[in-house]
């Protein structure tokens, strides 16, 4: 079951870094988000994906110890 829990994490991070690659580089709602609320949608796909990341790693430390 951890390892689903695992997985599932994987792929949110996955989609978050995409997002926000896709919105970076292309025109994607650009009439809607434009400028500062575009680059702030992108910093926090980021930063979550950041922080999804490490606790995936500890969840994976913590899988592996028992």
């Amino acid at each position: 079951m951890k390892y689903v829990s695992l997985m599932l994490a994987s792929v949110s991070v996955i989609m978050c870094v995409v997002m926000a690659f896709y919105l970076s580089l292309t025109d994607l709602m650009i009439e809607r988000l434009y400028d500062t609320k575009r680059l702030i949608l992108i910093l926090i796909l980021f930063a979550y994906a950041i922080f999804r990341t490490f606790r995936i790693y500890k969840m994976y430390n913590q899988i592996k110890k028992s």
